[in-house]
């Protein structure tokens, strides 16, 4: 199955996922041609280009982590294989990639069980080294209020939010100031269960097994990205 073919029977549920963005980013090398960066190629398009994107032009589609007009906050909790300058291998070697991943699925499991444990929907988004934890937090509900309480901002980072260009889709709203906090107090709570999840496996390391990390801090390791 080519990305054509896998757009093609998940479009649907593909745009599900942008129903509370105004634009969708695409990236992929194909950019480099038209004077894109090379080091990171991609483009924001209005969401009514999801389908040209993806079923033509079989582009990577991501969605943007604040809400049209600030409505709201995506929280992604990425984590991941990391092998140091041998990362390469996960895209090289199947077979390779293949046996690392069944150390990726049980942490998958914990966090999964968490989550419903919970009540809260997630959509987990598997790569080639591990996984995106998503859900959306709406701003007005409880829930989120309690997110921005715990959140903080810089000064220079207030200054950002309020930057407005009308001719970049991106910054055409800027951002409020309670969705930059509720992305803060985001970024405390994937910390939380960042550590839940090292004292859960803390056995890892003495089974063989790779440690689970806060970011790349082991040559060897099941990191979460928190950076």
């Amino acid at each position: 199955m080519n990305a054509r073919e896998y757009y093609h029977r998940v479009i649907d549920r593909l745009k599900n996922c942008f129903q509370l963005s105004h634009y969708v980013i695409a990236t992929g090398n194909e950019l480099v041609a038209e004077r894109h960066d090379p080091a990171f190629p991609a483009v924001a398009e209005p969401i009514d280009q999801i389908e040209t994107l993806t079923l033509q032009r079989a582009l990577q589609v991501h969605i943007p982590l604040i809400g049209e007009r600030s409505q709201s906050v995506l929280m992604p909790i990425d984590f991941e294989i990391f092998l140091a300058e041998e990362n390469h291998t996960l895209y090289e070697d199947k077979a390779a990639q293949r046996k690392l991943f069944d150390q990726v699925i049980p942490v998958i499991h914990f966090l999964g069980n968490l989550f419903r444990s919970r009540g809260m929907p997630y959509i987990p988004d598997y790569t080639p080294s591990g996984a995106h934890i998503l859900f959306q937090n709406l701003l007005g509900y409880r829930a989120t209020e309690e997110l921005r309480k715990i959140g903080y901002l810089e000064e220079d980072l207030i200054k950002a939010c309020s930057y407005i260009d009308l001719s970049d889709i991106r910054r055409e709203y800027g951002i409020s100031l309670d969705a930059a906090r509720v992305f803060s107090g985001l970024g405390k709570i994937a910390e939380y269960i960042a550590l839940l999840t090292m004292e859960a496996f803390k056995e890892n390391a003495s089974a063989g097994l790779f440690p689970v990390t806060i970011s790349d801090s082991d040559d060897r390791c099941l990191n979460f990205d928190n950076s």
